[in-house]
């Protein structure tokens, strides 16, 4: 098995930097625990690094950086660039981001930069680590036996995911210093590529809130406001996906707590299985909560990993373009469409989460002053440039996931954010792979740059996708 080694400058300089000698004690029980390891060291992504990661050189990429001190206003589009750049360069390999030091704002972050897991190296134990780089050889999660406690008392884990995690709903690089390669790579034959949950401690449930009639099973994951639990309604016997935001220093995050409860006002309005459903909201003294719909399905980008036909593919694209269809027959307006925002239920039927971008009728927003608006590889062009938004924006980005879901690849790779952007305002629509190429007169319709040459509405997305159905042979599901 091969591994690179991104090791990045620390976030925060200090006097005292040991970052290279916590590396140093790192790699031999690394090469220990995982004999015939291959690993490669750089401290720079460049054009080289990018391209042997996109060829799949590598099986796993760890980052790995010291984040002592950092702040939640930390530049993290600067810090993280790495992650975004090499996620853009090669959606399919594994990122690791080991923290050398760190705390949950830089957890939350790198998780949401791209990484798919975060290690924090301090606390790292031998078999967290062993799990987390099979999980990754299996493109998936490995069963556990882990049980996390909370209060004194035993929950056995449970499956389920955040946007960058697996099963929830509202609920995914730097002189080179580097070794040759000394052989190809040996990989762990006991791994079988069989997905589960993660496997959390119980220091993720330390800080879970304690709600009546909720019994907390596990972390599903963190966001830069949010925390999101899978959990019990003791009442109906069923699962569900909790969604928590703490207060933070008196309420000093008071416009975190308006774009939360809209967010829950925008969805419960819409009562449509389309969207992810609300069950529950309420305030508490340290914070506020929705329950929400739980999804055993997971995201499209879970299912985006397995091999996925051209009728699949199709059969998704129309129903997000359902889903559309709803929103913006409400005037509203997704504005973050991407695999992760794309819940699957077990019939196949999907449902959008996520609308803390979504731009509402008479021009009011979710989404607070400053945040970026969107994900960049599937931004539409008057996104990138601050025109105006509408539908066919929302239409542009489904535009971008059906690319992906038929070509395996999302539509424009760079070694940048900035630059990924720059190409859906200047770049022509990408071609896509000759087996799926009778579908690209769809693809340009839906991801054309001038609006008036795109789709207007999502009823004309339907239409054309029904009419490239008819000529693919029949399938039962779309599993």
């Amino acid at each position: 098995m091969r591994i690179l080694l991104l090791q990045r400058q620390p976030i925060v300089e200090r006097d005292n930097d040991d970052s290279q000698a916590a590396i140093d004690a790192f790699l031999p029980r690394l090469q220990s625990k995982v004999p015939g390891l291959d690993i490669v060291q750089a401290q720079r992504v460049d054009e080289a690094i990018l391209a042997a990661v996109e060829s799949r050189h590598y099986d796993i990429v760890i980052v790995a950086q010291d984040g002592a001190d950092v702040s939640p206003d930390e530049d993290w589009d600067a810090v993280l660039a790495p992650l975004v750049n090499l996620r853009a360069t090669a959606p399919r390999v594994p990122l690791l981001y080991l923290a050398l030091e760190g705390n949950e704002w830089l957890a939350a972050a790198a998780i949401k930069y791209g990484a798919s897991d975060y290690l924090p190296l301090p606390r790292l134990e031998d078999h967290v680590l062993i799990r987390a780089i099979k999980e990754c050889l299996a493109g998936g999660r490995l069963p556990t036996k882990h049980k996390a406690k909370r209060r004194g008392a035993s929950d056995p884990t449970a499956s389920g995911n955040d946007r960058t995690d697996e099963e929830s709903a509202p609920r995914d690089p730097s002189a080179p210093k580097v070794s040759a390669p000394a052989s190809e790579p040996k990989r762990l034959q006991s791994v079988k590529a069989s997905p589960s949950e993660r496997d959390f401690t119980r220091e993720g449930l330390a800080n879970a809130p304690d709600i009546p009639g909720y019994r907390i099973v596990r972390l599903v994951g963190e966001g830069g406001t949010a925390t999101t639990y899978l959990a019990l309604d003791e009442r109906r016997q069923r699962h569900v996906v909790i969604k928590f935001m703490p207060y933070v220093q008196k309420l000093g995050n008071l416009d975190n707590v308006r774009v939360f409860k809209r967010e829950y006002e925008v969805i419960a309005s819409l009562n449509d299985r389309r969207v992810v459903k609300v069950f529950d909201s309420g305030v508490r003294e340290d914070g506020a909560y929705l329950v929400v719909e739980y999804f055993a399905g997971g995201d499209l980008g879970r299912r985006m990993r397995r091999a996925m036909t051209a009728h699949a593919a199709l059969h998704y694209a129309r129903g997000i373009a359902q889903a559309l269809k709803l929103i913006h027959s409400h005037g509203i307006y997704h504005r973050d469409l991407k695999p992760g925002n794309v819940m699957l239920r077990e019939d196949g039927s999907v449902a959008l989460i996520d609308f803390g971008l979504a731009k509402l009728p008479a021009g009011q927003t979710l989404a607070q002053a400053g945040r970026v608006l969107g994900t960049p590889s599937y931004l539409s062009p008057e996104q990138g440039t601050g025109a105006k938004v509408d539908g066919a924006s929302d239409i542009y980005s489904l535009g971008c996931v059906l690319f992906e879901m038929l070509a395996g690849r999302r539509p424009y790779l760079a070694d940048s954010a900035v630059r990924v952007i720059d190409m859906h305002v200047r770049a022509p629509v990408p071609d896509l792979p000759g087996e799926v190429g009778s579908m690209q007169g769809l693809i340009d319709r839906m991801m054309a740059k001038d609006k008036a040459e795109r789709f207007a509405t999502a009823d004309e997305v339907i239409a054309a996708i029904d009419e490239q159905l008819r000529d693919l042979p029949f399938e039962p599901t779309a599993n």
